[in-house]
């Protein structure tokens, strides 16, 4: 094997570990960026149970704080390119007739 030299090894592909490897890179610096799961995103990410499909947090990033849409901005990608907004999400109580209507939160 080759040997590789790189400015900066980031352990983590979630938000802050992309963030600083965009930035980093953006400066001219060569950046590996290294993730134990098979998806970047950390808790960012969506995954498959039980022939279901999950969101594990994306929202809280964009509804509670400003940073992430504007990374998404610098790089080039809409935010409704990759999620799909809903007017709003109906969540079914198991063993109860209830239904509780959440609205999401604001992009700013």
């Amino acid at each position: 094997m080759r040997d590789k030299k790189y400015d900066s090894i980031i352990v983590g592909a979630g938000l802050a570990g992309l963030s600083c490897a965009y930035e980093l890179s953006s400066r001219g610096k060569k950046v590996l960026v290294v993730e134990k799961q098979v998806y970047a995103g950390g808790r960012t990410s969506s995954f498959i149970d039980n022939s279901m499909q999950v969101e594990s947090g994306l929202h809280r990033y964009i509804g509670y704080y400003s940073a992430l849409p504007k990374l998404l901005k610098k790089c080039g990608v809409k935010i409704g390119d990759i999620v799909t907004w809903e007017e709003k999400v109906d969540i079914l109580i198991k063993d109860e007739n209830k239904k509780l209507v959440l609205g999401l939160a604001p992009l700013f």
